[in-house]
């Protein structure tokens, strides 16, 4: 991190130090409810009850359950974002997400996910996509965006940690006869699959989401960044979930060395 991001990253909490804990409570309430990341650990656990299902009685594999539900992940990562982010970054943050163009985007995005036309209509989108037909004022407004919001980073760091979760905890509930470290082989290949999709589909997915927004409103989209920074949310989002995820690995890899 440069020296000026230290030097802001100081002065936010200096300044933010003077609220009392009720008003921090609520503060960290309202950042919870603008970040949901802990629908995450709900998909998490549906996701595994789903690929387990018919291993009640299978003692190892309910071990490998209780350990991945009990320990929460996203739920930590939520608390350590209200521990290392100052008071002004958490405003800036639910003033951005509160905004109508963000929740418009989110609202239209939402639809995509649940409506199976809309879906299959993304999904047609997101493999035909080709940068050079589309509209290419659209494209630098949603690219600005983008660098702007550190959004990417973000994004892919949440896939790719739920899909290290999922799959080193499946491996290791249903493949007994391999070692923690082939398994962590297996899983690092598997990530490398993910990294590679996760990089073909984001730019396009990116440039359908805006969809529902004209040109005028992703100028005042953009402007929001100017109004709302979150210069260093991505880092710190990214460093937190790194932290966690190898606080899980160890986690599980202690439990399972316990039997």
């Amino acid at each position: 991190m440069d020296e000026l991001h230290l030097e802001q990253s100081a002065l936010k909490k200096v300044q933010a130090s003077d609220k009392s804990d009720a008003e921090v409570a609520e503060l960290n309430e309202n950042l919870e409810r603008v970040l949901n990341l802990k629908a995450s650990d709900q998909q998490i656990d549906m996701v595994l009850d789903i690929k387990l299902k018919g291993q009640e009685d299978n003692e190892r594999v309910q071990k490998i359950l209780k350990v991945v539900k009990d320990f929460r992940m996203f739920e930590r990562l939520q608390n350590a974002l209200e521990e290392d982010l100052s008071d002004i970054e958490k405003e800036n943050l639910i003033s951005f997400y509160s905004s109508p163009l963000v929740k418009k985007v989110k609202e239209a995005g939402e639809q995509n996910s649940i409506q199976p036309d809309l879906y299959e209509k993304m999904q047609d989108f997101i493999e035909n996509y080709d940068s050079e037909t589309v509209d290419q004022d659209r494209l630098a407004l949603i690219q600005a965006i983008n660098n702007k919001s550190g959004a990417e980073q973000v994004q892919k760091s949440q896939a790719m940690v739920l899909s290290q979760a999922l799959t080193k905890s499946l491996l290791m509930a249903m493949s007994p006869d391999k070692s923690e470290q082939e398994v962590d082989g297996i899983v690092s290949k598997s990530l490398e699959a993910v990294s590679r999709e996760f990089d073909r589909a984001y730019k396009p997915a990116l440039y359908y989401s805006f969809n529902s927004l004209s040109k005028d409103e992703l100028k005042d989209y953009l402007n929001l960044y100017s109004v709302h920074p979150q210069d260093l949310y991505a880092d710190k989002f990214t460093n937190a979930l790194k932290k966690i995820m190898d606080e899980f690995g160890e986690t599980l890899g202690t439990s399972l060395r316990q039997d």
